[in-house]
C-alpha cells in the first residue's frame, strides 16, 4: 500500500538472472528492489521437464507461519507413486481417482519401396488419474536452532517418487536402492571412466614418490601436492566438467574432478583409496534414494595408522580434517563398479579448543590479563577459514565482534598458515565482564568473558 493504494509492480525481465550451477544444473534468481515492509509477494512459475522420475519435493513450512496451504499432485494411474514425509507435522494426504482425457503422440516406423520412414500422429485417450491433495493451515514457523545442521531436513514436506509404470506392454519397476545409485554414478563417463585416467600425472607422482615406502608419508605427500596445485572453482557436483586431465593442466577443477583426481594418485601409490559420494548439510538430507541425493565427491584412504578422509578443495584443512558443510550424516564409499558402503562422515581428530588465561581483579571489578587460546581439528579449520586471507586491522576487528565489550591489545597468532599445526591466539584483555560483588562477596566466572552464557539446548 502506498498513500492508502494498493501499488502493483510486476517483475520485469532485468530482474530475472540465470546462471550455470553444474554442467547439469542451471540456477535462476530473482531480484526485487522496491519491496517494502508490508510488501505482498505473489511468485508464480512453472517447470517443464521430461524427468518424470524425478518430482521437486514439494514443502509445507517456512521461517514463518503459513496461514494456509493447497498441493494438488496429479499422474495417470499408470504411473505409481510412492510417498514419502518429512517433518513432525502429520501431513494429510487424500488421494482419490478421476478421469482425464489425454492426447498422446504415436509414432511408427513403416517400410516402402525406398527404404522405411517414420510416421506420426496423434490420437485422444480417456485415462484414470491418481489425484493427491493435501489442505493444512495454521502451519508453525520452524525456528533455527543450534547444532542442527540444515533446518530444512526437518521442515514438513512430502516427496513422490515413480515405482513403477505400466507402458502396455508390462509393468517396469522404477524404485532402486543407494547400491543402485552408487552403481549408476560410477558408470558414467564423467566419473567412473575419469578415476581410471592417470597417464597425465604419473610421472609427476612418481618423481614426488622417488624412495618414499612409509604408505602414510605417501599418502600427505600427494595429499598436499594437491592441495598447492589445484585451485577449486567453488563447484561442487558428483560429475567432472571438464574432466580431470584438463583440470589438471589448467590447475583448476570442481570438487569431483580434484578429489577424482587425488584418490587416482593415491591408487597409483599402492594406497586403497575410494571416492566417496557426499550430501552436504547445504544439499541437505534425501529421503529416498536418488542420484540427485549426492552434490559433493570426497576421498577416502585405508592406512595402517587409521581411516583417513580428505578434501583436497580446501587449502585450511590437515589430512583427515573436513570442512563443516560436509560432516552432514554418512558418505557412499564405491569400492568399484559393483560394490559400495556407508561411512560416517567424521574428521578423523576431534575438535579442540583450549584456554589458558592469567588474569587479575582490579578494584574497580574489572579484570585485566592476558590469554592464550589454542585450537586444533575443525576448530583450527573454522578459524583459519575466517581469519587466514584478513588483514590485521580486520581480524582485530572481528574478534572484538565476537567479543563486545573487552578491549584487546597485543593480538598475535602462530601457525594461521599451517594447516599441520594448532592455531594459537594470543592476546591482552581488560573487561568488566565475568566479575560482580553482590554484598561484599565476589563472584566471578573462570573463563570471564569467554563463558557460555546461554543454554543452547534451553
Amino acid at each position: 500500500m502506498v498513500n492508502g493504494k494498493v501499488d502493483r509492480q510486476r517483475l520485469g525481465s532485468d530482474g530475472i538472472f540465470k546462471n550455470d550451477v553444474t554442467k547439469y544444473m542451471s540456477q535462476t534468481k530473482i531480484t526485487m528492489p522496491n519491496v517494502r515492509e508490508g510488501s505482498v509477494i505473489d511468485i508464480r512459475y512453472s517447470v517443464e521437464s521430461s524427468f518424470f522420475m524425478n518430482i521437486d519435493e514439494f514443502k509445507f513450512q517456512e521461517r514463518i507461519p503459513v496461514d494456509k496451504l493447497h498441493m494438488t499432485f496429479s499422474a495417470p494411474e499408470r504411473f505409481r507413486y510412492q510417498t514419502y514425509h518429512r517433518g513432525w507435522p502429520s501431513i494429510p494426504v487424500n488421494q482419490t481417482m478421476r478421469d482425464k482425457n489425454y492426447t498422446l503422440l504415436n509414432q511408427a516406423t513403416q517400410g516402402t519401396m525406398l527404404g522405411s520412414r517414420k510416421g506420426a500422429g496423434y490420437s485422444n485417450v480417456k485415462l484414470k488419474e491418481n489425484v493427491y491433495v493435501v489442505e493444512m493451515e495454521d502451519i508453525p514457523a520452524i525456528q533455527e536452532e543450534p547444532y542442527v545442521g540444515n533446518i530444512e531436513n526437518y521442515m514438513a514436506g512430502i516427496h513422490f517418487e515413480l515405482s513403477s509404470a505400466d507402458a502396455g506392454i508390462g509393468m517396469k519397476n522404477f524404485s532402486v536402492t543407494w547400491d543402485d545409485v552408487a552403481k549408476t554414478i560410477y558408470k558414467s563417463d564423467a566419473f567412473g571412466a575419469e578415476l581410471q585416467r592417470t597417464g597425465y600425472f604419473e610421472k609427476d607422482i612418481d618423481q614426488l614418490l622417488d624412495g618414499i615406502v612409509d604408505p602414510m608419508e605417501k599418502t600427505q605427500r600427494i595429499y598436499w601436492y594437491v592441495l598447492a596445485k589445484m585451485n577449486w572453482n567453488n563447484t561442487g557436483g558428483v560429475f567432472t566438467r571438464d574432466g580431470v586431465r584438463k583440470a589438471y593442466r589448467d590447475n583448476t577443477g570442481n570438487a569431483a574432478e580434484i578429489n577424482l583426481m587425488l584418490t587416482a594418485m593415491l591408487r597409483h601409490a599402492q594406497i586403497k583409496a575410494y571416492p566417496v559420494l557426499v550430501s552436504t548439510k547445504a544439499h541437505g538430507i534425501p529421503l529416498f534414494p536418488t542420484i540427485n541425493g549426492f552434490n559433493y565427491v570426497i576421498t577416502v584412504a585405508e592406512l595402517p595408522e587409521g581411516v583417513f578422509l580428505m578434501d583436497a578443495t580446501n587449502r585450511n584443512a590437515s589430512m583427515g580434517i573436513l570442512g563443516s558443510q560436509i560432516l552432514n550424516g554418512n558418505g557412499k564409499v564405491i569400492i568399484n563398479e559393483t560394490e559400495s558402503a556407508w561411512i560416517p562422515l567424521n574428521s578423523a581428530s576431534a575438535a579442540v579448543s583450549q584456554t589458558l588465561m592469567n588474569a587479575s581483579v582490579n578494584a574497580d571489578m574489572g579484570v585485566s590479563g592476558k590469554a592464550q587460546q589454542r585450537l586444533s581439528g575443525n576448530f583450527a579449520l573454522n578459524y583459519r577459514n575466517n581469519f587466514k586471507n584478513l588483514a590485521e586491522t580486520e581480524w582485530v576487528k572481528r574478534i572484538e565482534k565476537m567479543y563486545p565489550g573487552v578491549d584487546f591489545a597485543n593480538i598475535s597468532f602462530e601457525n594461521p598458515d599451517n594447516p599441520m599445526e594448532s592455531v594459537t591466539m594470543n592476546f591482552d584483555f581488560d573487561t568488566f565482564d565475568g566479575v560482580e560483588e553482590v554484598e561484599g562477596n565476589i563472584y566471578m566466572s573462570p573463563l570471564f568473558f569467554l563463558q557460555t552464557k546461554e543454554n543452547p539446548f534451553k
